[in-house]
């Protein structure tokens, strides 16, 4: 078994977890849209980047076909033995603290947070009366310096 069929297979398991639906001519698409790609010289191309629509920061996402925007599987398959998919669990709180640590800031409330975000958050979804997602957001908000918005509250 090869190193693509290996990680299609613990894609496979994988998706076990979390069903994801592929949609084949979407995957297809993609696919001719990679083909397409001209490499330069050491095989690199040149891309372009922009923010969500509306958003003049934040997260960037690839402008056209690139591997970010395919699904997880198609993306684990097409990569394995090249790359590897890094899914850091509370990264922005993670750097914080790194850098409130190199500083002398202590933050106990933020080291609790970063070593059991789920249970974290779950308790801001039962406060808030949310879902995890929301009480996530709303979490990484107020990293960033949002005003809580919560009913009831001027």
């Amino acid at each position: 078994m090869n190193n693509r069929d290996k990680a299609a297979k613990r894609a496979g398991a994988a998706s076990k977890k979390a069903r994801v639906e592929i949609d084949k001519k979407d995957l297809l698409t993609s696919l001719r849209q990679l083909h397409r790609i001209k490499l330069l010289d050491g095989g690199f191309a040149y891309t372009e980047y922009r923010y969500a629509r509306g958003a003049s920061s934040g997260r960037l996402f690839i402008k056209g076909a690139g591997l970010q925007n395919l699904a997880r599987p198609a993306r684990h398959y097409l990569c394995a033995g090249f790359f590897r998919d890094w899914d850091m669990v509370s990264c922005h709180h993670a750097i914080l603290l790194q850098l409130c640590g190199r500083h002398g800031i202590p933050c106990p409330k933020l080291a609790k947070y970063v070593e059991n975000p789920k249970a974290f958050r779950e308790k801001v979804r039962d406060a808030l009366g949310c879902d995890y997602d929301t009480a996530k957001e709303f979490l990484i908000g107020l990293t960033y310096g949002a005003a809580p918005k919560l009913e009831g509250v001027p």
